[in-house]
């Protein structure tokens, strides 16, 4: 079932897998919890707008494209690591709104995407 703001209504916590990421939904708090993996063959940006789509619940040629919110080269390269053997980048986070959702990337891969608040955007 779809709700008026286009996300699926869920009824309990649950486990969404796509093809590069697993999500978790937790009902108490409407909120998917994913981890990107840096080793990764895609892209950050790429698997963000993958999770979304599932999540969505419709496809991505419906959503506006993720670069008109965010500068998707700059995303995959903000926490990318700088150093040979281990993640070097391991604090910060950059926060933006998309679609009905607001989504958060931590510098070690966690991604956060919650309701979006009526006032959380500004434009």
């Amino acid at each position: 079932m779809v709700n008026n703001n286009q996300t699926p209504s869920r009824e309990a916590d649950e486990i969404i897998e796509t093809e590069t990421a697993r999500v978790r939904y937790h009902r108490s708090t409407e909120t998917y919890l994913a981890a990107y993996e840096w080793e990764s063959d895609q892209s950050l940006s790429a698997t963000l707008a993958v999770i979304i789509e599932v999540i969505s619940d419709v496809d991505s040629t419906s959503l506006p494209p993720l670069f008109d919110r965010i500068d998707t080269d700059a995303l995959d390269k903000l926490f990318e690591p700088t150093g040979n053997n281990e993640r070097d980048r391991r604090a910060g986070r950059i926060i933006f709104p998309y679609c009905e959702f607001l989504v958060t990337v931590h510098a070690d891969g966690k991604i956060v995407i919650s309701p979006k608040q009526e006032d959380s955007e500004r434009e």
